[in-house]
């Protein structure tokens, strides 16, 4: 039983390197064009990837997932990060632009934020129980 438990633990991983991988891919693409930051659910690809993310980490042992939405975390705040010094240098003439990704930035935080709160709690209690 503790090599399917190390199997798992590995794919469930994979899965999220692969996921923080999708999500940074989809945001500089629809930064480069111009588009919202923000990953419609409405995309087939978008749920299939948050179940398929969903699903492995629940595989992984508590100590995993905290350190892999760690990473999920911090990945997006450098992913904005850098962002938000792109947009001061490509944007720096079109205010519009300069501020609506100013704008979604500080929301995408926030609300990444509020997500990596609730997670963590879910974690706890879960692993208490």
């Amino acid at each position: 039983m503790k090599l399917l438990d190390i199997f798992l633990n590995i794919i469930g991983i994979l899965v999220v390197i692969e996921y923080i991988h999708y999500i940074v891919v989809t945001v500089l693409w629809n930064f480069k064009y111009g588009h919202s930051l923000v990953i419609k659910n409405t995309q087939t690809s978008g749920k299939i990837g948050t179940v398929i993310f969903l699903v492995a980490i629940s595989y992984v042992s508590s100590i995993l997932k905290i350190i892999l939405v760690t990473a999920l975390f911090i990945s997006a705040l450098v992913l904005y990060k850098y962002i938000e010094v792109q947009n001061k240098t490509i944007n720096k003439n079109n205010l519009e632009l300069l501020s609506f990704y100013i704008s979604e930035i500080k929301k995408e935080i926030r609300n990444d934020c509020i997500a990596i709160s609730i997670f963590y709690v879910i974690i706890i209690i879960v692993s208490n129980i």
